[in-house]
């Protein structure tokens, strides 16, 4: 049978990550303007569907199936709440069975200190940070659906990790560009991200669930990301502005402002950037990173309710002198 593997590069801001697989349609169809012609790379991402068969392995490789949820107790990375794991035996066995499974896996095994193995719902993925190159294992008969889910986590899971490396972080946040400027909403679920883009008339969406700050010549440029509900709307994976200033959404019924010191403004964004599988040179660069931005840029607490119409203020008072509340007369 005719090999029909493909590559495709995606283009994040400035993270360039090349896919290698096959049936890659999808990345179009997901990240349709973030699909690009660049020829540098910051990682590797190869795809490797894991057939379905009955073998018989040697007793060794028995002990490592048995053994294995053991290796990644403190390594282990579940998508959502939605998809936990749910590997059996069997899927073991079959995981095993691919010879590149096994080289990956025994690598990993020597080196757990600085590579991490991440279990998904139906999947399994390696990354060696250092080398930049992450392996994803899936299996070939599951629907298609269930598989782009999976290849969709790997990407979102990736990019920041290679972004934190290269002056770059992503922050759960809604981006949207208005006179140019990129103005950054941070918040949880259900904080208002989404009201506030859908609020923003025609100005540029960049996302309204994640957006990725870079340095660039002394700045921050805020870029477009393809999460979020604006994800198929993006118009171009070069779609950046940059950074005005930063507000931390909260409900309220009456709106107002009040200007962050820039150590409060970090301490309020570590979480929305941070996870459970960052480590501690990850930890070191994010503060660095996040400890020069604050520095330069506005941080505010923006409280309001959904009725509210925010941009008659935001623009205005993401200059303030950050002495006291803003509150509208």
């Amino acid at each position: 049978m005719k090999d029909t593997k493909q590559s495709l590069t995606l283009t994040i801001g400035k993270i360039v990550l090349r896919v290698r697989g096959q049936g890659l349609a999808w990345i179009a169809r997901v990240y349709d303007g973030f699909v690009t012609d660049a020829k540098h790379c910051h990682g590797i991402l190869e795809l490797r569907e894991v057939p379905r068969r009955n073998i018989l392995l040697p007793d060794n490789i028995k002990e490592e199936v048995r053994k294995f949820p053991v290796y990644f107790k403190h390594k282990f990375f579940a998508f959502d709440d939605l998809q936990k794991p749910h590997l059996t035996k069997d899927d073991l066995k079959c995981l095993f069975a691919d010879p590149l499974f096994r080289k990956i896996f025994f690598h990993y095994k020597k080196n757990s200190t600085t590579n991490y193995l991440f279990v998904m719902s139906r999947s399994v993925i390696f990354f060696d940070p250092g080398k930049g190159r992450a392996y994803l294992f899936l299996f070939k008969d599951d629907l298609n659906s269930i598989k782009d889910g999976q290849k969709e986590a790997a990407l979102y899971f990736l990019f920041p990790k290679l972004s934190i490396f290269h002056g770059g972080l992503f922050l759960h946040s809604a981006g949207v560009l208005s006179a140019k400027n990129a103005y950054l909403f941070v918040g949880t679920s259900g904080s208002g991200k989404s009201t506030v883009t859908k609020k923003s008339g025609n100005r540029v969406i960049l996302s309204d669930d994640v957006v990725g700050i870079q340095r660039h010549n002394g700045r921050f440029d805020a870029f477009a990301t393809p999460w979020g509900t604006y994800r198929r709307q993006m118009q171009s994976w070069n779609l950046r502005g940059p950074v005005h200033s930063v507000f931390f959404l909260h409900k309220d019924s009456k709106f107002f402002l009040k200007r962050l010191k820039a150590s409060e403004a970090i301490i309020k964004s570590l979480p929305p950037t941070l996870s459970r599988y960052t480590t501690e040179p990850e930890f070191r660069l994010t503060f660095e990173l996040l400890s020069t931005f604050f520095r330069q840029y506005p941080a505010l607490d923006m409280h309001s309710s959904k009725e509210q119409d925010i941009w008659q203020y935001v623009s205005k008072k993401g200059e303030g002198d950050g002495k006291k509340e803003d509150r509208p007369g």
